[in-house]
């Protein structure tokens, strides 16, 4: 499939109408986007597209594309949208595609629901080509936080988001992606007063819904494809919270100095070559030395 489906069922519409209105997917979208080497003519792999909005608005830029997530029902939302026989099921670390398959891998807020994240960065390191891009969005846990005892008291805590870790910062994926990889570029986004909003509108969005989402206030409505009361009920709340959500993201404008709750890097792929971490003369790892020099200095809110 080398470019994005044009005619979308009628039910998969519903989520390219949610994700107008959800400024979170939004910026991810463009996150990813920044760092997404020229996909034209490339084989793409996308992982974790949930509701499958993200899969589709990849595919716009060109390549051919397959999509795997592990939950059945994100399965059906990614094929409604992209085609069934290009979404795809996955337990466990395998990927379902041979050595060597793909250009570019873009994972979504994927790895820090895996327990073994190392062995499903390896096995993306395996269906990679030499010199393969990828490029993976994770939370960013910083060192001081004010959003999380606010998520923890609401009950939006790692667990019900399904996370068996709280997220990553640069250290850790330094640390996972050694091995096979070399990250080129870094950076944060979405900063405190969006994830403020966000954390309320994920409470209430939580009671629509049904059950709490993924760190993005437009998944707390993810529903069976056919149940368009909930859909509309949906679109009219985030209709309503969106410009106090447009207003947060003005504000965060003011913090931009600051690190945000969102890490995405991009890496280049190299022979997988097990590495231990290189102490300098100080005692602290090169990766340490690294980050406290050029990255640790920003103000976290």
């Amino acid at each position: 499939m080398n470019e994005a489906t044009t005619n979308t069922p009628s039910s998969a519409s519903w989520g390219l109408k949610l994700f107008k209105k959800s400024l979170l997917k939004q910026d991810k979208l463009r996150a990813i986007q920044r760092l997404l080497p020229p996909t034209t003519g490339k084989q793409c792999l996308d992982v974790g597209g949930d509701n499958g909005v993200i899969s589709y608005m990849l595919r716009k830029k060109g390549g051919t594309w397959q999509s795997v997530d592990m939950s059945e029902k994100a399965v059906r939302s990614i094929g409604e949208l992209v085609g069934p026989e290009n979404a795809h099921l996955i337990k466990g670390y395998d990927l379902p595609f041979a050595d060597d398959s793909f250009d570019i891998i873009v994972i979504i807020d994927y790895l820090e629901h895996v327990e073994r994240d190392d062995l499903f960065v390896q096995e993306c390191h395996r269906v990679l080509k030499s010199g393969g891009q990828l490029v993976a969005n994770v939370p960013h846990v910083k060192s001081i936080s004010f959003i999380r005892p606010i998520r923890k008291v609401l009950g939006l805590t790692d667990e019900a988001h399904g996370h068996v870790r709280p997220g990553y910062n640069d250290k850790d994926m330094y640390v996972l992606m050694k091995d096979g990889f070399d990250i080129v570029e870094r950076y944060t986004y979405s900063r405190f007063f969006v994830q403020l909003m966000d954390t309320g509108i994920q409470f209430i969005g939580s009671f629509l819904g049904g059950g709490h989402n993924d760190g993005d206030a437009s998944k707390g409505v993810m529903i069976d494809q056919d149940d368009f009361q909930k859909y509309q009920k949906a679109f009219k709340f985030f209709s309503v919270m969106y410009p106090f959500l447009w207003l947060a993201s003005k504000l965060d404008l003011l913090l931009a100095f600051t690190q945000g709750h969102a890490l995405i890097v991009q890496a280049r792929s190299r022979p997988w070559i097990p590495r231990k971490e290189v102490k300098i003369a100080d005692g602290r790892s090169i990766a340490d030395a690294s980050i406290n020099t050029k990255i640790g200095s920003s103000l976290e809110y």
